[in-house]
């Protein structure tokens, strides 16, 4: 009767063990950041960091918290990537949202609101290219009435000066000849 026990036991034991899900260390590494992360724009060749600051506003007994940040790069300068880090990973951070600016401005807006009870911990970082601009002139067809008009291209200065691109491919024609290409193909009537 023991031994009838023990098999069924141990045949239990093994179907439980079959049908069990098991729960592996990254799975629960994975569910337990529970971040609110904010990241808009994308980064490109030849783009920088040009800032990285913390914002951190102590939580206010069953109040929710809010703070609104604007950030601003300089000169003709345009944000390519903002990213807003909640540095509380167990899911009490708060929430980052854009309200201005952003990717393709010279500054951008973030608004920061805690969940109730609780704070706001996040780092801000802010991508940045320098753009430069060229002006491509482009001949129209005959039958149009002008024989001319232009496109102006943003581009990024890491253009060097005979084309070539960081990616390894080039700009044509060189940036360095976009005037003389100008000035050869409009006519002073």
């Amino acid at each position: 009767m023991s031994a009838q026990k023990v098999a069924v036991f141990l045949i239990v034991t093994f179907i439980i063990a079959i049908t069990a899900e098991v729960n592996s260390s990254a799975d629960y590494k994975a569910a337990n950041n529970q971040s609110n992360h904010l990241a808009v724009g994308y980064r490109v060749p030849g783009d920088r960091l040009v800032l990285r600051q913390n914002i951190i506003k102590k939580s206010s007994w069953m109040q929710v918290v809010v703070e609104e940040k604007t950030f601003y790069v300089s000169g003709n300068e345009q944000i390519t990537l903002v990213q807003a880090l909640d540095q509380k990973t167990n899911g009490n951070g708060a929430h980052a949202s854009l309200t201005a600016g952003g990717p393709g401005h010279s500054n951008v807006s973030l608004r920061f609101k805690s969940q109730r009870g609780h704070g706001i911990n996040f780092v801000v970082e802010v991508t940045e290219a320098t753009y430069s601009f060229f002006l491509e002139v482009v001949r129209k067809r005959p039958q149009d009435s002008a024989g001319h008009h232009a496109l102006v291209h943003p581009i990024s200065t890491s253009v060097s000066s005979d084309g070539g691109l960081p990616s390894g491919g080039h700009l044509y024609p060189p940036a360095v000849h976009l005037l003389e290409l100008h000035q050869s193909n409009v006519s002073h009537d």
